[in-house]
C-alpha cells in the first residue's frame, strides 16, 4: 500500500515539474523582500498506533499507511515564511486488539505555520526547519468486516472531535526557477488531547476516545507571485573632459608664431 501511493505521488509531481518548467515564462518573477506564495501539495502519512479507551476498557488500535494533499498560501519575507497550511490525511483501520476492523480515521488540519530558511552558499538546495499551531478536525469510523459472524458490518466507533494540533517541520527546498519552488518535508501534526468519540448505538452510544499522532512526508510545488521588477536603470554617461589649460610657455609660442604669419 505504501509503494503505490509513493509513486503514485513521484509520477505526479514529476508531471507538476515538467508542466511547470515548461510555462514558467508566463509567471513574473518575485521583486522586493516580501513574496507572496501558492504551494499544492501531497504525501505518506503514517499514523502511529493509539490506545482506544471505553472506560475502563483499554485496547490498541493498529492503522494502515495513509495519504496527504493539501496547500498552502503565505509570505517569504527575508529567511521567513509564514504561511496557512490545510492538509486532508487519511489512514485506514487494520486491527483492534488483534481483531480485523474496517473503516478509517481522517483528519482536516488548519494550520499556522513558521518557517526558517538557511541560506548556504553554493549549495543548489536550502535545509529548512519550522513549527506550527492550529486546529485538527478527525473524524472516525470503524466496523467488524462485512465477512466477520455474527456481527456482520457491525459500526463499533463514529463521530467527530475538534482538537488543538501541532507540528514540527524540517525539510529542504529546490528552487527550481525565481517563481518556483520545490519542497520535501517531514512534518510531524499530533493533537495535545485525546479525540472522543462515540460507539454505534447498538453498542450504547459511549463515549471513547483515542490519540493522533502522525508522521508525513510531505512534497510541494510552490508559485512565488508579486509586482514585476523595475527596468534597471539606464547607466549614467561618463563626465565631460575639463577644459585644456595651456601652460604659459604654450602661450608665448603660439603668440610668437601668430606674429610671424601676420608680419
Amino acid at each position: 500500500m505504501r509503494y503505490r501511493y509513493l509513486i503514485g505521488a513521484g509520477v505526479a509531481l514529476a508531471a507538476m515539474l515538467s508542466w511547470a518548467d515548461a510555462r514558467a515564462q508566463l509567471w513574473l518573477p518575485p521583486a522586493g523582500g516580501q513574496v507572496w506564495y501558492f504551494g499544492a501539495e501531497g504525501g505518506w502519512t503514517n499514523l502511529e498506533d493509539q490506545t482506544f479507551k471505553l472506560g475502563p476498557v483499554r485496547l490498541n488500535e493498529r492503522f494502515n499507511d495513509g495519504y496527504n494533499v493539501g496547500a498552502r498560501t503565505g509570505i517569504e519575507w527575508g529567511p521567513w515564511r509564514f504561511e496557512e497550511e490545510f492538509r486532508y490525511q487519511k489512514n485506514g483501520y487494520n486491527r483492534l486488539d488483534g481483531i480485523a476492523v474496517q473503516g478509517d480515521r481522517t483528519a482536516y488540519a488548519f494550520m499556522t505555520n513558521a518557517i526558517y530558511d538557511f541560506g548556504i552558499s553554493g549549495w543548489g538546495i536550502t535545509p529548512h526547519i519550522g513549527a506550527g499551531i492550529g486546529v485538527v478536525v478527525q473524524r472516525d469510523g470503524m466496523r467488524l468486516p462485512k465477512s466477520s459472524s455474527p456481527a456482520t458490518g457491525l459500526e463499533i466507533t463514529h463521530g467527530t472531535s475538534v482538537d488543538f494540533g501541532y507540528q514540527g517541520i524540517a525539510g529542504i527546498r529546490y528552487n527550481i526557477n525565481p517563481s518556483l519552488a520545490f519542497d520535501l518535508d517531514y512534518r510531524y501534526l499530533a493533537t495535545a488531547d485525546d479525540g472522543s468519540f462515540r460507539t454505534s448505538p447498538q453498542l450504547g452510544n459511549l463515549k471513547t476516545t483515542s490519540g493522533y499522532n502522525t508522521h508525513n512526508f510531505v512534497a510541494s510545488l510552490s508559485w512565488r507571485f508579486g509586482p514585476p521588477a523595475p527596468p534597471p536603470a539606464a547607466a549614467p554617461l561618463p563626465p565631460a573632459p575639463p577644459p585644456m589649460r595651456l601652460r604659459p610657455q604654450h602661450r608665448l609660442h603660439r603668440l610668437r608664431s601668430s606674429n610671424r604669419f601676420d608680419s
